[in-house]
């Protein structure tokens, strides 16, 4: 947890807003990965991705019940694939699953900023 919060820390005190989008979920995958409470991991990664995500007045993604199973599977593979490259390494490259679910969740944060646009026009 401690090198999360510094690297969370970091990546948050930048201005550009895709890094920000990025830090929220950043956020999201190692709350989920590291798994620090019995119960409600999910819950709390994807409320911190949000507080976060909001604070720097991005759109919520929204996952919608079909969606379900290509979230989780695209997660899993991120956190199975973080683990086999232990990426806490200084200049280490992110693995193709967490590009991916990275790419999902933004996807989902267009999907919502499409949303509000079409709400404006």
């Amino acid at each position: 947890m401690p090198l999360f919060i510094e690297e969370l820390r970091k990546r948050l005190s930048v201005e550009d807003v895709v890094q920000l989008m990025e830090a929220g979920i950043f956020a999201h995958f190692h709350i989920a990965r590291i798994h620090p409470f019995e119960d409600g991991n999910g819950r709390t990664a994807r409320i911190l991705q949000d507080v976060i995500l909001n604070h720097y007045k991005f759109p919520l993604p929204v996952i919608e019940a079909g969606e379900r199973s290509a979230y989780f599977y695209a997660l899993k593979r991120a956190i199975r694939e973080w683990n086999e490259n232990n990426n806490w390494e200084p200049n280490s490259k992110i693995t193709l699953g967490e590009r991916e679910f990275y790419s999902f969740i933004a996807g989902k944060i267009n999907v919502s900023l499409d949303h509000v646009l079409d709400g404006i026009y």
